[in-house]
């Protein structure tokens, strides 16, 4: 696998990711909503810390989605291969179709990393 990872992500074997960006304590101190069974979707996924982070956290599916770009092909491979190495049952799609008035988690519009 190659070394350029967009996010730090731990890894069952003990080993990490060597991600430029290490999101980990943020995601410690980010005052979570309950997302036991919950749908979320990740939005500008990248190589899938936030989605893989949702699901850590009890969501029963997440979706995980980003532009269709030569980078993200290459982070759509390393999504492909923590997804392997985590067991993750996060689902990857290189679009998506919201109604422009969707509420997504309560909020009008289409935010970031919302439950879904």
């Amino acid at each position: 696998m190659h070394d350029d990872w967009w996010h730090t992500i731990d890894l069952p074997d003990g080993s990490s990711t060597s991600g430029g960006w290490d999101l980990r304590e943020t995601a410690t101190r980010i005052p979570w909503p309950d997302l036991t069974g919950k749908r979320c979707l990740d939005v500008g996924t990248a190589d899938g810390f936030w989605a893989f982070e949702m699901e850590k956290r009890g969501a029963s599916e997440v979706l995980a989605t980003d532009l269709p770009t030569p980078f993200q092909a290459r982070a759509r491979r390393r999504f492909e291969h923590a997804r392997d190495a985590l067991g993750s049952a996060v689902r990857y799609t290189g679009s998506i179709r919201l109604p422009a008035r969707a509420s997504v988690g309560g909020v009008r519009g289409s935010p970031h990393k919302a439950p879904i």
